[in-house]
């Protein structure tokens, strides 16, 4: 415990390594108060960094249920601030205290929309104000039981969404809730984090409200991204038939992977909550009635999807099966440039491995070009950084492995990737040959060292992008692994600007090879999008219907050619 001068503490409301909150009374004001300390120990300061940002945050606010600090105290030993004294227990300990004792029926959904309508409201105030929390969990929400009302009280890591697109931030290790983080809180994919990052963690909290768990459930801290961007969710009815389907289909829609698929606005889910509430109080029931119809975002978002190359995607998914059966594969996909290359790899693939397997991804640089493997290095480094994640037993059976299947020879590898010495450690001197003999072996001990980290339950997707500027040593060493017939469960994936590839280039010889070669091969030549794509992606941008932008469309695809990226800029 602390000790603050005219503060008596005489209840716990949470308390972890980084903030904890308590209540008591300030003999000086004369009045019940909330104290929130964060302890200088241990040579850690991020709580209370944490601490003043959050002082900054809500002192500034005027919102209802956001209750603005009254003083703030730094001692020697810790940082604390006190807020007026709010009635009321921590959200989290609410959960606890009502598993055993939920009930079913409409007496059980009462309760949780009024519970869910009420922090709903809240966020909406919020990002009416242009402010995301980014760490929304439960020992952040304060509940009055008696009246189902709540409060906010965890700022530590709200920012202003000051320009909306412009605002690139990401999950960092003063967020310690990963049970409810956003897929693209993790840093493993390219998405902005705004408004709609909140809204999945509003689900997952909705989900552990109404069914007294997680969505998601791992077994070790650093699963939780992994589990965030590809693990399915069971739906809350399936969980507990009593569960309105309506309200289920709520949740889910919150908590799904793509931002663009979930709600878009806190109020659109505040309006949709408000007609579940509407409906139980008139009939005890809730009957079915469109999701999401009156949920339009504040900012202007592009969808981040794929629209229309059907065949394209048939054409990768049937060399990810091929693979997945134990071979070897390799497609190629060419078009002129902002045709959509990598986004058709992207979306197609990802989904595909995000279940089962690896995906990893390099990009060739036209000013990078005299660096050898530059981009095959980079993206094997990303996925040994990969498994430096998995727990020590997993780690474990990866370096018996990649040791075996290596041999003496660790270093020709572990030149190529430092990165893998951490899995691996030091290895020790290889002999100096020629240099023709040092290409043969690289390739050779490189052959083995993929098909070390490729198999029947990790199939792995190497992407190599922008393959009209590969350097002749890694498009050497592509061309030596087409030619193994012995390779199993790995799938290459290149794409190139097919205007800056003539038939003096040295893809072109490559592409002949490849369709003479023992590997799997298809080509796959992208062309533009048309008018019905663009329609679809107008249609679901700005929310409106096909007979009012069909003026629209016309103009764009006149203008674009059909081509993605001049949509997109």
């Amino acid at each position: 415990m602390f000790n603050l001068s005219g503060i008596e503490i005489y209840e716990v409301i949470h308390e972890n390594d980084t903030v904890s909150v308590y209540r008591g009374y300030s003999t000086v004001k004369q009045k019940p108060v909330i104290v929130k300390v964060a302890k200088k120990t241990n040579n850690r300061s991020s709580g209370v960094s944490n601490l003043i940002h959050e002082y900054e945050i809500t002192s500034r606010l005027n919102i209802e249920n956001i209750i603005k600090p009254m003083e703030t105290h730094h001692m020697d030993l810790f940082s604390a601030t006190v807020i007026e004294g709010i009635e009321g227990i921590s959200l989290s300990r609410y959960i606890k205290d009502n598993i055993l004792n939920r009930s079913e029926g409409i007496e059980s959904i009462n309760e949780f929309l009024d519970i869910a309508i009420s922090i709903t409201e809240n966020i909406c105030r919020l990002h009416q104000e242009g402010l995301i929390l980014r760490n929304l969990n439960p020992d952040g929400i304060l509940i009055n039981p008696d009246n189902a009302k709540t409060y906010i009280i965890d700022f530590s890591c709200a920012e202003y969404l000051t320009v909306p697109g412009k605002n690139t931030l990401y999950y960092d290790n003063s967020t310690n809730n990963p049970e409810y983080m956003s897929p693209e809180q993790t840093g493993w994919v390219k998405m902005e984090i705004d408004q709609r990052s909140d809204l999945y963690s509003l689900g997952a909290i909705f989900y552990e409200i109404i069914t007294g768990n997680l969505p998601l459930i791992v077994n070790d801290l650093v699963e939780w991204t992994h589990a965030h961007l590809a693990r399915k969710i069971e739906t809350p009815e399936n969980f507990n038939p009593s569960i309105p389907t309506i309200i289920s289909r709520i949740i889910m829609r919150l908590l799904e992977k793509a931002p663009e698929d979930r709600y878009q606005s806190a109020y659109g889910l505040l309006e949709d909550l408000k007609e579940c509430k509407r409906q139980i109080t008139l009939k005890g029931a809730i009957e079915p009635f469109p999701i999401a119809h009156k949920d339009v975002s504040a900012n202007f978002h592009l969808p981040k999807k794929l629209y229309g190359r059907y065949k394209d995607r048939i054409v990768l998914k049937e060399a990810f099966d091929y693979v997945c059966d134990g071979h070897a594969a390799i497609v190629l996909v060419s078009g002129y440039p902002g045709i959509g290359k990598t986004m058709l790899v992207n979306e197609c693939l990802k989904s595909f491995v995000q279940e089962k397997g690896h995906f990893i991804a390099g990009k060739f640089d036209q000013l990078k070009q005299s660096i050898p493997y530059a981009p095959i290095s980079a993206a094997f480094a990303n996925l040994v950084k990969r498994l430096m994640t998995e727990n020590q037993e997993i780690l474990e059976a990866w370096k018996k492995k990649i040791l075996h299947a290596l041999g003496r020879n660790g270093t020709v590898i572990t030149e190529f990737i430092p990165e893998l010495e951490w899995i691996i450690g030091k290895q020790n001197p290889i002999d100096l040959l020629s240099p023709k003999e040092t290409e043969n072996r690289f390739q050779m001990v490189f052959r083995d060292f993929v098909m070390a980290l490729s198999g029947k339950e990790y199939p792995l997707v190497i992407f190599l992008d922008d393959l009209q500027w590969a350097d002749s040593s890694s498009l050497h060493l592509l061309r030596y692994l087409s030619q193994d017939a012995n390779l199993q469960y790995i799938l290459f994936i290149g794409a190139y600007r097919e205007n800056e590839v003539d038939e003096n280039h040295a893809l072109t010889d490559m592409l002949t090879e490849f369709n003479k070669g023992k590997v799997f091969f298809r080509h796959i030549s992208l062309l533009p999008i048309e008018k019905k794509q663009i329609l679809e992606m107008i249609t679901e941008t700005l929310h409106t219907g096909n007979e009012n932008i069909t003026g629209l469309v016309e103009t764009l695809y006149r203008k674009t050619a059909g081509n993605p990226f001049f949509l997109e800029v």
